[in-house]
Formats: structure tokens, C-alpha cells, sequence
């Protein structure tokens, strides 16, 4: 479980300052076109990611009833929920979030330079 939310905060970071650098960079605006365009150039790593993560542990949740396997089928289950609930988290919580209170802050978290919204 720990990993799962070890990735969650990885790729919330990493989007976050995707869309510093958009904004930095790319001369855009802070706005909805910003966002949807920065969720759209990630959207592609973030989805493979967590393909990449269910495809680890689908085979042992789905032989999860062999001797040997039943103790990890529980933890197959919540690492294919996680990871779910991660690409989602990722795809659309974050950028709302970021959206609703990323907006003048003028002060940069992460340690990238921004400019400040007026």
C-alpha cells in the first residue's frame, strides 16, 4: 500500500510541475487550457504506469486460490485497486485541485521558478 501511494504522490508531483512548466515555459496562461493540456501530454506515462503495475499483480490475483498464493491474492487486490484509484487520483483529482487552489500563489513549492498570476 505504501507504494501505491509512493506512485500516487510521484506522478501528483510530477503533473503539478508539468503544468509549472507550461506555464513557465510555454508562456500559457494559469487556466483550464493549461490544465487539460498538461493532463494530456502526461496522460500517455500515467496510464502506462499503471498498466504497467496491474499487470504485475493481475496473474497473482487471478491464481490467487494455488497453495502457496492465497496469502499474496489479498495484496494483489489492493495493489490492482491502488493502482486504479491512482491513475484516476492522478487524472483528475490532482489537476482540480490544482486548478482550484494553484492559481496566485506566486510562491512555487516544488522549487521551480514561476511568475506570479495577477
Amino acid at each position: 500500500m505504501v507504494t501505491v501511494l509512493g506512485l500516487t504522490v510521484r506522478q501528483g508531483i510530477g503533473l503539478v510541475s508539468h503544468f509549472q512548466a507550461l506555464e513557465r515555459d510555454g508562456g500559457l496562461p494559469f487556466g483550464e487550457r493549461l490544465v487539460l493540456l498538461g493532463v494530456g501530454e502526461r496522460f500517455g506515462s500515467i496510464v502506462t504506469t499503471a498498466i504497467t503495475v496491474m499487470l504485475v499483480a493481475l496473474p497473482f490475483a487471478v491464481l490467487g486460490d494455488i497453495a502457496g498464493l492465497e496469502i499474496v491474492w489479498p495484496i494483489a487486490v489492493v495493489i490492482l485497486g491502488g493502482a486504479v484509484a491512482s491513475a484516476l487520483n492522478t487524472l483528475f483529482v490532482i489537476p482540480a485541485l490544482y486548478l482550484r487552489f494553484g492559481a496566485g500563489s506566486g510562491f512555487d513549492h516544488l522549487g521551480l521558478e514561476t511568475k506570479e498570476v495577477q
